[in-house]
């Protein structure tokens, strides 16, 4: 074999050890993104089992209050920041609608009524005058939290 042969199989090979180590490199930083999602994800999931602990230790309208504050994610709004796609999602939208579903079981057992499985009777029945504002505001079309409705 030559000398020309044995220059062209080393840099085919230095060639080759590039793109492993960039598809290395990529798989890592993949990796990285998913277990920073899969943590935020945790953290987000974690808040709304606290919210439910919550609203369990308070009263009918601070109850409520905290429905609202886990209804108005799923709501569609413009600009509604969607950190996660795909099952990552599903399973925090999940959780979301399992602490709603507990809460309204909560409120149902605590007034002794039943408006139905939809959190918006029970917000607007229930829930202080911000909370049914907020409700009010996020029905108009074109909403988004936060915007002026003057």
């Amino acid at each position: 074999m030559s000398i020309k042969f044995y220059k062209i199989s080393i840099g085919f090979l230095i060639l080759f050890s590039l793109v492993c180590l960039a598809l290395l490199a990529d798989s890592l930083r993949r990796y990285s993104e998913l277990e920073s999602d899969v943590r935020y994800a945790n953290d987000i999931v974690w808040s709304f089992d606290e919210n439910r602990d919550d609203a369990f230790k308070s009263d009918v309208t601070n109850a409520a209050d905290i429905l609202w504050r886990l209804h108005y994610p799923g709501m569609p709004w413009r600009g509604k920041p969607e950190p996660f796609h795909g099952s990552l999602a599903n399973l925090v939208e999940h959780c979301r609608l399992r602490c709603e579903r507990d809460i309204i079981n909560y409120l149902r057992a605590k007034t002794g009524e039943n408006l139905g499985n939809d959190p918006e009777a029970w917000i607007f029945k229930y829930a202080g005058d911000q909370s049914k504002a907020g409700l009010k505001a996020m029905k108009e079309p074109d909403a988004s939290p936060g915007q002026s409705t003057n």
